[in-house]
């Protein structure tokens, strides 16, 4: 998640040989000039996002604008695991991302790391 909305991408050259991905930072604000300002963990302060080494670009990530109740739904992960699913986060594009808890009980919502399948709620279940 990003406060801003934006996020400032990093990509070696080794990485584009490679075929790669590179690292994402969430842009934290803007200069006066309007210049995307990141959180360098190294340096422990804010500084411009093209400052950092291998700086690419910067892209618009959607926000969470609305939540709707999981009403059953649940997230299965290696034919095992089962998570229901506590609801819905609806992002700016218009995307549905479940919330679940992971092992210690916190929310969190689904980006795609866990994999698994999404299944509806049992026939005649009530949500």
């Amino acid at each position: 998640m990003t406060p801003t909305g934006w996020i400032a991408c990093y990509r070696s050259a080794e990485q584009k040989q490679l075929k790669q991905p590179g690292h994402t930072l969430p842009v934290d604000g803007w200069t006066a000039n309007g210049h995307a300002v990141v959180v360098d963990k190294r340096l422990g302060a804010r500084v411009m996002a093209t400052s950092l080494p291998n700086f690419v670009s910067l892209e618009q990530e959607p926000a969470i604008v609305a939540v709707l109740p999981g009403q059953g739904w649940r997230l299965v992960v290696d034919d095992e695991t089962s998570h229901p699913v506590l609801g819905w986060a609806i992002d700016s594009a218009g995307f549905g991302s479940p919330i679940f808890t992971d092992p210690d009980g916190l929310a969190q919502v689904e980006d795609g790391d866990l994999g698994g399948q999404i299944l509806p709620p049992a026939p005649g279940a009530t949500g």
